[in-house]
């Protein structure tokens, strides 16, 4: 007769399964891919429509001044304008294609030279702008060169163990600081009265709604934008605590803690409608008809809405249920997965 043990026996060995991306940083990186595709579709069409980008302006002026090609290159260009404008024309299809190949499959250093072209064109306005605040044009465009480095962060050399560690919490402060030069930048330049947005104030007031607004309300509109774009900006710097300030400096609260479930989706959520609008105000200053033809405006500035939305995903993925904890540096899931050998893990008693 034989005998049993009635002790239960844990089962075999189980493999660990697969960690998967949290949804949150899957969003983020979808919505940083169309930022910086809709930002290269709109200096393609900007550029076709006739117009002259900064980065072409500073081509016909400066490069392609006859007397710079005697002194430099050693021929004088008999149209300097034409050929501005076909160098202008053939590097924004280039920017195009690159913006396409991102929608496709990111690729860090196709995303590393569309930063430096967005950077360029951005240091272009600084320096050659001419028109009022022009020595902003830098930090106010920081979304349109600093989405592509996000982006580049998240995706780039999946199989480096190190940067895998790293990636989120840098792409999440990345974007987090960019956001909100942007918005301080907008802020400082509404207190100041910049006529361009008195401009777009005055004009959707009449054109959308059939109201004549004085200059001088504008400009106490403008005051009451300044601040809170000021305001919401360094709101998002201080909350939740940024990567490089030391936890035990300023401790993470509770998981379930007011500024997670409500103040940060809330300050992104208006970064991202107030982003919207203002971007909007480009088409509706103009009205209905006349407003259309101005879409690209909206295009450009596609990463001033899409961004804060795009953190607020990374958000998600470091803070919220389902993510990493507060603080902590998050694996990313297209690391190298470990050896079958290495997820063998026993199960408990069942």
């Amino acid at each position: 007769m034989s005998w049993t043990d009635p002790r239960p026996h844990p089962p075999g060995p189980r493999l660990e399964p697969e960690a998967k991306p949290h949804a949150g940083a899957t969003i983020a990186v979808w919505l940083l891919r169309l930022a910086v595709f809709a930002h290269a579709l709109a200096l393609f069409l900007y550029v076709f429509m006739t117009r002259q980008t900064q980065f072409g302006n500073v081509l016909f002026l400066e490069l392609f001044d006859p007397r710079v090609g005697e002194v430099y290159f050693g021929f004088r260009l008999d149209d300097p304008y034409l050929a501005a404008v076909w160098v202008e024309r053939v590097t924004v299809s280039l920017y195009l294609l690159a913006g396409l190949s991102v929608l496709v499959r990111p690729c860090w250093p196709v995303l590393l030279l569309m930063s430096a072209y967005a950077l360029a064109e951005a240091l272009s306005g600084t320096w050659f702008g001419g028109y009022r605040f022009n020595a902003w044009t830098l930090y106010a465009d920081a979304l349109r060169w600093g989405a592509p480095l996000a982006l580049m962060l998240l995706v780039a050399l999946p199989r480096v163990q190190t940067l895998n560690r790293l990636r989120l919490p840098l792409a999440r402060d990345l974007l987090r600081t960019l956001v909100a030069v942007v918005f301080t930048v907008h802020g400082l330049q509404a207190l100041y009265a910049n006529p361009g947005f008195i401009d777009l104030i005055i004009g959707t007031f009449n054109q959308m709604l059939g109201l004549r607004v004085s200059e001088g309300a504008a400009v106490l509109m403008l005051r009451v934008i300044g601040v809170v774009d000021l305001a919401v900006a360094l709101a998002l710097l201080a909350c939740p605590r940024p990567l490089l300030v030391p936890r035990a400096a300023w401790p993470p609260p509770p998981a379930d803690s007011t500024t997670r479930r409500l103040i940060v989706p809330a300050l992104l959520l208006w970064l991202a409608f107030w982003g919207f609008v203002t971007a909007l105000s480009r088409l509706t200053a103009l009205g209905y008809r006349s407003g259309l033809d101005e879409y690209p405006e909206l295009l450009m500035r596609a990463p001033h809405f899409l961004a804060p939305l795009a953190l607020w995903g990374l958000f998600a993925a470091t803070y919220w249920p389902g993510g990493t904890r507060a603080g902590d540096a998050a694996p990313w899931a297209r690391a190298e997965p470990a050896p079958a050998s290495a997820r063998l893990v026993a199960a408990g008693p069942s």
